[in-house]
């Protein structure tokens, strides 16, 4: 789509006050740099996912999610800008520290990279979009929102693509088994341990905590859940 839209689409903020406006336009550029930060998790996935010889649609869908999660960052910037009624520069993606594994483990971490990821983190951030669309009360938060949103779908396709693919063994299959109970507390700690926001009205792409909460725990039991058993990956209890 064309990112002009998002300097003529009308956002009606009379009834904001300066302060408020701004945190939800600060929201809005920490959101950017997130977006950004997430291109960086997906190149390094793509790239890894090249090196281990996957199938062609998921080394397509991950070399794909970078670009888009730039795009993203563009667009929430923009949206900032609106806000803040000023200019916001382009983000700089967050430093990620990810330590390289052995030679040997090079494929099944690279396996457990994109079920973290796409599985679990872009299953809950569909979740998350999904509800602020819901909630979001101006033209151009929705376009916003439905812009991140359409493409989130095909991020999180990434895991649940590789996991059906014969390039992970049983052996994968039970590695990802034991890893899930951690990654279900990392994606607690990264959804539920960010304050920003919290304060912001309804409506203009933040949750409240319930909110966020209700979001976190009801991708884990209708997405992700349900998607693991689908793919092989017994789950225990």
């Amino acid at each position: 789509m064309r990112l002009e839209r998002f300097a003529s689409t009308p956002l009606d903020v009379a009834g904001l006050s300066a302060e408020i406006r701004a945190d939800i336009g600060r929201h809005w550029a920490r959101r950017a740099q997130s977006e950004l930060t997430a291109g960086i998790v997906f190149a390094n996935i793509s790239v890894a996912l090249l090196a281990q010889g996957v199938p062609p649609e998921v080394a397509f869908l991950a070399a794909r999610a970078h670009s888009d999660e730039v795009r993203h960052a563009e667009i929430c910037r923009r949206v900032a800008m609106r806000y803040l009624g000023s200019d916001v520069p382009f983000p700089k993606p967050r430093q990620i520290e990810k330590p390289a594994p052995a030679p040997s483990q090079a494929r099944l971490a690279a396996t457990l990279h994109v079920v973290q990821n796409c599985c679990f983190n872009e299953s809950v951030a569909m979740v998350f979009l999904r509800t602020c669309l819901e909630q979001a009360e101006h033209e151009l938060v929705r376009l916003a929102l439905r812009e991140l949103m359409r493409e989130e779908v095909d991020h999180s396709r990434i895991g649940w693509a590789l996991l059906s693919s014969e390039a992970v063994t049983a052996a994968d299959r039970a590695a990802v088994t034991r890893a899930v109970p951690g990654f279900i507390d990392d994606m607690r700690k990264i959804w539920l341990a960010d304050d920003a926001g919290r304060e912001l009205p309804r409506g203009h792409g933040a949750l409240d905590p319930p909110d966020l909460e209700r979001v976190v725990e009801e991708a884990l039991a209708d997405l992700i859940l349900p998607g693991l058993e689908h793919c092989g990956v017994k789950l225990a209890g």
